[in-house]
């Protein structure tokens, strides 16, 4: 019999505390199926919900298979960025107890921290880490087809992907998904294809099967009132139509209505001919998945899903499983879950003429409707996963194992009479106080500060930092395992009468272009800061220094936990000179690119306002980064202040170039 483990299924979707949903739906049966196949489960809610909220009856079916329903408290902590907080506290939550295997969606990332400090060494050694793909922030701002995303969406899109690519296996309903993760970059571990798990699948109910019934009698439009889900396009098919078609047949809306698309909009869309046809229009916002399923069953009944991207449906599951005729759009992975001998009839383009002409087909059919066959087998799925859980997760690299040379340590000044705190701190720490080199500003580094020390690793902290006990060690334990260039951490600071704590990515990609998400205090590796550029600025000196590394390749990580206090906040683009129309250039090498026509080029202000706007943060990066190679490849030069020469070569470099204009 397969060892009996403990797993966490981490999530902000199940039944009984949303009334329906695909996730939600997909993850209350996982969580019944492995139940059943012995393990013990335990769900860790982590939207916002109180005990009261859980479903009674569903209360009782989670009971009934021993799962526990655990509810994530909000973080006693203010942290910073507000994104980092859900995964923050789910790490604290799983580190007081690591379980076997901890499963979480791909959304938002919750597990992040968790997986990041898997990586550097400290702590999970023996956990197993599974993301189970529903859909990621990008996909779905590219599903809904939206152009301009917010700093915000960047974050999590950089929590997601790290998670991803750091986890042990990434399970996904469809094939579809893991190409478009490949497709953009993503480098995937051990992948699976296990699609969801049903109702009938992981219970002794049976569901009804219907026969092949005479014709449409109910054509209903499955799913929630929004642009993705194809209702625009159907719209349009639907008056397309010969009114006789509709002849006689009810038809009813079936999903929740959505700010954009209440029903009255919904109503108005349809044609006056096409409605004096119909038998009745109905829609029906508020069901349950029961009550759905019940519309569903009817004989005649017709169930459309015209979405124009989709992951892997759920209302596909639900049709397959209770024997109910559909047409599908064949965008995304849904045509992956139907029989291929079955897929030509049942799915059809997303487009007006696409749906218009499936509905065609389908109502003028002498031969009724057919049910459709499903392309796999639930108990097959049921032992992919037994599979997967009973997989060896991979062991990091303990830092502690790796044989390395001392941390010299460089604490900066920075005008302040002397870093009493800052050195007290670090006295605690196990390194030889010979190694300790207090030096007058940035621009010392080099001469008083690399000059005088000989450890292979060199951490810079300034004045107003006061490492924890642990600071160096833990530094040194994460950059061992982890092999980084750089490795940053957490913050504490108290700007007001608030405690805040901010922790940072490492590993921003277009984010560290308008703000640092690198970190402050960072331990590098020696000859990695021996050839940093040596920029000028007022401002953030680490951002300006951990972007020109990343930027030219460096390997930067981030412990996600708070190994020091500060006086000091990150910079940003809004607030920080480096982040000002004047210094920006200098972090990014250039913020347009070359462009052919007329030459001459719009002022700074007005190209840098255009590609916020029409480009946001992705189009700074991708205007940046042929510049950036070309910046960071022409000179050595150290952290500290650029020289006259300098000075005036990057300014006639940056008024030689041609750079596109607004608009």
């Amino acid at each position: 019999m397969p060892e009996r483990k403990r797993i966490v299924l981490v999530t902000n979707e199940i039944l009984g505390l949303m009334r329906n949903g695909g996730a939600g739906t997909a993850n209350t049966f996982l969580s019944f199926g492995l139940a059943g196949l012995g393990h013990r489960v335990e769900v860790l809610y982590i939207a916002p919900a109180t005990a009261t909220d859980l479903d009674p009856s569903w209360a009782a079916q989670y009971r009934e298979r021993g799962i526990e329903i655990r509810l994530l408290e909000p973080s006693a902590e203010h942290v910073l960025p507000e994104r980092l907080a859900v995964p923050h506290e789910v790490e604290r939550v799983l580190r007081q107890d690591p379980p076997d295997v901890v499963i979480a969606h791909d959304q938002g990332g919750p597990a992040y921290a968790a997986i990041r400090s898997r990586q550097l060494g400290l702590g999970f050694r023996d956990t197993l880490f599974a993301v189970y793909c529903h859909g990621t922030t990008q996909w779905i701002y590219d599903a809904h087809r939206k152009v301009r995303r917010s700093p915000a969406s960047f974050e999590l899109e950089a929590l997601e992907r790290t998670s991803v690519e750091l986890a042990d296996v990434v399970v996904s309903p469809s094939a579809y998904m893991l190409d478009w993760m490949r497709t953009r970059g993503w480098q995937l571990p051990h992948t699976v294809v296990a699609p969801y798990l049903t109702r009938s699948a992981v219970s002794d109910e049976t569901a009804p099967t219907q026969s092949a019934a005479p014709g449409v009698r109910q054509l209903v439009f499955f799913g929630r009132l929004e642009e993705r889900k194809g209702l625009a396009p159907f719209l349009e098919a639907l008056n397309g139509l010969s009114p006789a078609a509709m002849n006689g047949i009810e038809l009813v809306f079936l999903g929740r209505e959505t700010v954009l698309w209440p029903v009255d909009r919904v109503e108005d869309g349809i044609s006056d001919r096409i409605k004096g046809e119909l038998a009745a229009l109905r829609f029906e916002t508020n069901l349950d998945q029961p009550e759905a399923l019940d519309l569903l069953a009817r004989p005649g009944t017709l169930a459309l899903m015209p979405s124009l991207v989709d992951n892997s449906p759920n209302v596909i599951y639900e049709c397959l499983e209770y024997s109910i005729p559909f047409l599908a759009s064949s965008a995304g992975g849904g045509a992956e879950l139907v029989a291929a001998a079955d897929r030509e009839r049942a799915f059809f383009q997303p487009t007006a003429a696409g749906i218009r002409s499936a509905l065609e087909r389908v109502l003028t059919a002498a031969d009724g409707l057919a049910p459709l066959r499903p392309s796999f087998d639930t108990a097959d799925v049921l032992a992919t996963w037994e599979q997967i859980i009973a997989s060896n997760p991979v062991s990091p690299v303990r830092g502690d194992e790796i044989e390395g040379e001392g941390v010299s340590v460089i604490v900066i000044r920075d005008g302040e009479p002397e870093p009493d705190r800052c050195l007290a701190a670090l006295a605690a720490q196990t390194h030889p106080p010979e190694q300790v080199v207090v030096v007058a500003d940035g621009e010392a580094v080099h001469d008083a500060g690399l000059a005088t020390t000989n450890g292979d690793l060199v951490l810079l902290v300034h004045g107003a930092d006061e490492p924890e006990p642990d600071c160096v060690e833990t530094l040194l334990h994460a950059q061992r395992a982890s092999g980084a260039d750089a490795v940053t951490c957490g913050v504490r600071s108290t700007p007001g009468k608030r405690d805040d704590v901010h922790l940072f990515l490492g590993e921003p990609r277009e984010l560290g272009v308008v703000g640092n998400h690198f970190g402050l205090l960072a331990l590098y590796r020696r000859p990695v800061l021996e050839q940093a550029e040596r920029l000028d600025t007022d401002g953030d000196a680490d951002w300006l220094l951990l972007a020109s590394l990343s930027l030219g390749g460096a390997k930067v990580v981030s412990v996600p936990r708070t190994l020091a206090r500060t006086t000091r906040s990150p910079g940003s683009a809004a607030t920080d000179p480096i982040g000002s129309l004047d210094g920006l250039p200098r972090l990014a090498a250039s913020l347009a690119a070359r462009r052919t026509g007329p030459s001459g080029r719009a002022p700074l202000a007005t190209r840098v306002r255009w590609i916020w706007e029409h480009e946001g943060v992705a189009g700074f990066a991708r205007r940046s980064s042929v510049e950036a190679g070309r910046f960071l490849r022409k000179a050595r030069v150290h952290p500290g202040r650029v020289s006259d020469r300098a000075r005036r070569k990057g300014r006639e470099a940056r008024g030689g170039e041609a750079a596109p204009r607004a608009g």
